[in-house]
Protein backbone atom coordinates (compact mmCIF):
# COMPACT_ATOMS: atom_id res chain seq x y z
CA UNK A 1 0.00 0.00 0.00
CA UNK A 2 1.21 3.52 -0.75
CA UNK A 3 0.17 6.73 1.00
CA UNK A 4 0.97 10.23 -0.21
CA UNK A 5 1.40 12.98 2.37
CA UNK A 6 0.46 16.65 1.91
CA UNK A 7 3.94 17.46 0.58
CA UNK A 8 3.72 14.77 -2.13
CA UNK A 9 6.04 12.24 -0.45
CA UNK A 10 5.08 8.60 -0.91
CA UNK A 11 5.25 6.04 1.88
CA UNK A 12 5.01 2.27 1.38
CA UNK A 13 3.39 0.01 3.96
CA UNK A 14 2.77 -3.70 4.27
CA UNK A 15 -0.69 -4.70 5.44
CA UNK A 16 -0.92 -5.90 9.05
CA UNK A 17 -2.76 -9.22 8.97
CA UNK A 18 -3.93 -12.12 11.16
CA UNK A 19 -5.78 -15.37 10.48
CA UNK A 20 -9.09 -16.41 12.05
CA UNK A 21 -10.88 -19.63 11.06
CA UNK A 22 -8.83 -19.88 7.87
CA UNK A 23 -9.61 -16.32 6.75
CA UNK A 24 -6.93 -13.62 6.54
CA UNK A 25 -8.00 -10.33 8.15
CA UNK A 26 -6.31 -6.98 7.54
CA UNK A 27 -6.16 -4.24 10.15
CA UNK A 28 -8.27 -1.14 9.57
CA UNK A 29 -8.01 2.11 11.54
CA UNK A 30 -9.28 5.60 11.93
CA UNK A 31 -6.92 8.24 10.57
CA UNK A 32 -3.33 7.93 11.81
CA UNK A 33 -1.91 11.45 11.86
CA UNK A 34 1.76 10.51 12.14
CA UNK A 35 4.45 7.98 12.87
CA UNK A 36 4.23 6.56 16.38
CA UNK A 37 0.45 6.93 16.71
CA UNK A 38 -1.30 3.63 17.45
CA UNK A 39 -4.07 2.38 15.14
CA UNK A 40 -7.56 2.55 16.65
CA UNK A 41 -11.10 1.58 15.76
CA UNK A 42 -12.55 3.20 12.64
CA UNK A 43 -14.69 6.23 13.52
CA UNK A 44 -17.97 4.41 12.77
CA UNK A 45 -17.29 1.82 15.52
CA UNK A 46 -17.78 2.92 19.14
CA UNK A 47 -15.07 1.88 21.57
CA UNK A 48 -16.27 -0.64 24.17
CA UNK A 49 -16.74 0.64 27.70
CA UNK A 50 -16.02 -2.73 29.34
CA UNK A 51 -12.97 -5.03 29.13
CA UNK A 52 -15.25 -7.83 27.83
CA UNK A 53 -16.01 -5.71 24.74
CA UNK A 54 -19.52 -4.67 25.69
CA UNK A 55 -21.63 -2.99 24.62
CA UNK A 56 -19.92 -2.91 21.20
CA UNK A 57 -18.56 -6.45 20.86
CA UNK A 58 -19.18 -10.06 21.94
CA UNK A 59 -16.47 -12.73 22.05
CA UNK A 60 -16.49 -15.09 19.07
CA UNK A 61 -13.44 -17.29 19.69
CA UNK A 62 -9.67 -17.19 19.26
CA UNK A 63 -7.61 -16.52 16.16
CA UNK A 64 -4.98 -18.97 14.93
CA UNK A 65 -2.46 -17.51 17.43
CA UNK A 66 -4.81 -17.89 20.41
CA UNK A 67 -5.85 -14.22 20.74
CA UNK A 68 -9.51 -13.59 21.70
CA UNK A 69 -11.60 -12.30 18.80
CA UNK A 70 -14.75 -10.22 19.10
CA UNK A 71 -17.49 -9.48 16.59
CA UNK A 72 -19.89 -6.55 16.53
CA UNK A 73 -23.04 -7.26 18.54
CA UNK A 74 -25.27 -6.86 15.46
CA UNK A 75 -23.01 -8.66 12.97
CA UNK A 76 -20.87 -11.74 12.42
CA UNK A 77 -17.13 -12.21 11.93
CA UNK A 78 -17.48 -11.98 8.14
CA UNK A 79 -17.96 -8.20 8.62
CA UNK A 80 -14.85 -7.88 10.76
CA UNK A 81 -13.35 -8.71 14.13
CA UNK A 82 -12.20 -6.62 17.06
CA UNK A 83 -9.11 -7.21 19.17
CA UNK A 84 -8.83 -5.96 22.76
CA UNK A 85 -5.94 -3.72 23.80
CA UNK A 86 -2.74 -5.04 25.29
CA UNK A 87 -1.93 -8.08 23.16
CA UNK A 88 1.54 -9.57 23.50
CA UNK A 89 4.53 -8.10 21.70
CA UNK A 90 4.54 -10.95 19.15
CA UNK A 91 0.94 -10.28 18.07
CA UNK A 92 0.22 -8.17 14.95
CA UNK A 93 -1.43 -5.60 17.27
CA UNK A 94 1.57 -6.00 19.62
CA UNK A 95 0.97 -3.93 22.75
CA UNK A 96 -1.48 -1.47 21.17
CA UNK A 97 -3.39 0.27 24.00
CA UNK A 98 -6.48 0.64 21.78
CA UNK A 99 -9.14 -1.74 20.51
CA UNK A 100 -8.39 -2.57 16.87
CA UNK A 101 -10.57 -3.59 13.91
CA UNK A 102 -9.76 -6.20 11.26
CA UNK A 103 -11.69 -6.96 8.07
CA UNK A 104 -11.41 -9.94 5.68
CA UNK A 105 -8.64 -9.29 3.17
CA UNK A 106 -9.97 -9.19 -0.37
Amino acid sequence: MFVEDDAGALYAFDAVVRTFRGVTYQQQSSSIPGFGVWPSLPSQISAPTSPDGSPTFVEVGQDDAGVKMYRLVASDASSGIGIAPGTSAGDPAGGNPNWTWWTPRR
